[in-house]
């Protein structure tokens, strides 16, 4: 076997065939795919600290949740705003006032 052929590995996520250079820490997860699988966990935790937030301020899950939680998303960690020597919470409620004052 070649030794082109001999490190090369498939993605168990897309299935993309990568060279070794290309590997992940885990070996079997390719960069892009563990990207998106952070992103995933992180706006899934923006969510449950936003439903948090609604149910401490006593209101409903407002019907445009989906669009405050991707502000808020694309706020921390899109634009890297995210400071992890601070509160997640606050910093997501900080967020979510930005959003409220670029509605006015």
């Amino acid at each position: 076997m070649s030794r082109i052929k001999e490190h090369r590995w498939d993605c168990t996520s897309c299935s993309m065939n990568l060279g070794d250079n290309d590997m992940w820490f885990e070996g079997d997860v390719c960069g892009d795919c563990h990207k998106q699988d952070m992103n995933t966990q992180q706006k899934d935790e923006v969510e449950r600290v936003l439903i948090d937030m609604f149910d401490r301020i006593g209101i409903q899950t407002p019907s445009n949740f989906e669009d405050i939680t991707q502000h808020c998303f694309e706020y921390l960690i899109i634009d890297e705003k995210y400071n992890p020597l601070e509160d997640f919470d606050s910093q997501v409620a900080f967020a979510f006032k930005l959003w409220i004052e670029e509605q006015k």
